[in-house]
């Protein structure tokens, strides 16, 4: 491993430590020394689509993070493994390319805990993409419901993050009036 990758993983590492310090919302698990390997867990209301078709709020997201050998140069490896109905985003259920997600654009200057704060927004419904969807149908239900977001308007980040207890259901009904 290169002495710049290893400074970049060992910085990524520190900087998610300090994440994982300061929201009661993002925590993580990592592999390897220094760390290619995260499993990240959000705990911050989003949408998912039930087995039945209907939408419910789920408030557990997990994702796996690869930083690859070309990393920072290319985007890292995303693999989301929960259910989740958004535009930019093919859930682990998702019956085309499960686990998908669509960041747009990558700038190699993005830390691995800024990449978390934005993944954790578009749970939310603080940061989506209607122009070229994942998932047309989440597409759709989010253009429709616009004004009705974000889904959760939480910070990650504390400071004024409300405190997250990680007690009740994981998911609940939507209800969109």
């Amino acid at each position: 491993m290169s002495g710049a990758r290893a400074r970049r993983l060992e910085s990524d590492y520190k900087r998610m430590c300090e994440l994982d310090k300061s929201s009661n919302f993002i925590s993580f698990a990592c592999e390897g020394d220094p760390p290619e390997k995260y499993a990240v867990t959000f705990r911050c209301k989003g949408i998912m689509k039930r087995d039945d078709g209907s939408l419910a709020n789920s408030v557990r997201h997990t994702l796996e993070i690869y930083l690859t050998m070309d990393y920072p140069m290319r985007q890292p490896q995303l693999k989301w493994m929960t259910p989740v109905f958004h535009p930019n985003i093919l859930g682990a259920t998702h019956p085309y390319n499960p686990g998908t997600v669509c960041l747009g654009s990558w700038v190699p200057s993005m830390f691995l805990d800024d990449l978390c704060i934005k993944l954790g927004e578009m749970i939310q419904y603080k940061n989506f993409s209607l122009n070229s969807p994942l998932d047309a149908e989440a597409a759709v239900w989010a253009n429709k419901f616009k004004l009705s977001m974000p889904v959760d308007d939480r910070p990650l980040l504390l400071g004024s993050a409300e405190k997250c207890d990680g007690e009740g259901d994981d998911e609940f009904d939507i209800i969109v009036e």
